[in-house]
């Protein structure tokens, strides 16, 4: 299921010049929406994925589908889960799930470097669909999203085509993610009269919308294959909630889909 080659290595790039690199982390700031953090690399630094853990990972994705791997933030990764990381298959909802479980906990342990971070489930979404904005008000009966700076709403269309919402109390934006650049003012829309409806619940008054921007980002990293929607979803997730702009694309998504499988598995991101 995985070659032998390890991590992506980084292209040869020219040197650019002091104009040149300030416009280009500008348009990757406006990209990501980022304006929080002004100390990320000027190349994303993979960590090289050793010949011990190739083994690992192979030992990890073999044997009987309904063995269970990890349990944390109760739910349970089954081998048959961790293998829709493999090759070219879909995520599914608890892969994902457990993965925005990550993302929550590494801004726990890191609060006073990375932003405050909650996500709602993969069925938040399709639940106010079918249903409207007062079903999930006890979702959020234990926590105060208005507290977060950062909330994750990972969409999925049609039953087959993952996308990432992002909330961004902080800088005041609502961005729609899609690695095939499509839009989606109904989700942007939803999203907005959730904020909404959600401070009237909560809070007793009217959330104030204004100078948000409300946006489908649909210049950011793509896919050029129909299977790596779910992992392109999880990483901008991961880039946005660690500060980083989305210079990640489609030659990334091998690397990517191993480390996320060591990371679930171990209950641990890397970074």
């Amino acid at each position: 299921m995985f070659s032998v080659a390890s991590s992506d290595s980084k292209q040869e790039q020219s040197p650019k010049n002091e104009t040149e690199y300030q416009e280009e982390v500008q348009a990757m700031q406006h990209l990501s929406g980022l304006f929080f953090r002004d100390d990320f690399e000027k190349e994303t630094d993979f960590i090289p994925i050793t010949d011990k853990q190739l083994q690992e990972l192979q030992d990890i994705v073999t044997g009987p589908g309904n063995a269970p791997l990890i349990s944390k933030y109760s739910l349970t990764i089954t081998k048959k889960d961790i293998r829709t990381l493999t090759d070219l298959s879909w995520l599914n909802d608890t892969v994902i799930n457990f993965y925005m479980n990550l993302l929550i906990e590494r801004s726990q342990q890191k609060e006073e470097i990375l932003p405050s971070v909650y996500s709602m489930s993969t069925l938040f979404l399709d639940c106010i669909f079918r249903y409207g904005l007062d079903a999930v008000k006890r979702w959020t009966r234990k926590i105060d999203v208005f507290r977060k700076d950062i909330i994750l709403v990972p969409v999925h269309c049609n039953g087959n085509h993952w996308c990432m919402a992002i909330i961004h109390f902080q800088n005041r934006t609502i961005f729609y993610y899609d690695s095939l650049g499509n839009p989606n003012d109904i989700v942007l829309d939803v999203l907005k009269n959730y904020i909404i409806a959600e401070s009237l619940d909560k809070r007793k008054v009217q959330y104030d919308l204004s100078g948000f921007r409300i946006e489908n980002v649909l210049n950011g990293p793509q896919q050029t294959n129909g299977s790596d929607c779910g992992v392109f979803s999880c990483m901008t997730a991961e880039y946005i909630t660690r500060g980083k702009p989305l210079t990640f694309n489609q030659e990334h998504m091998s690397y990517f889909r191993k480390k996320m499988i060591l990371e679930i598995v171990h209950g641990q991101l890397w970074k």
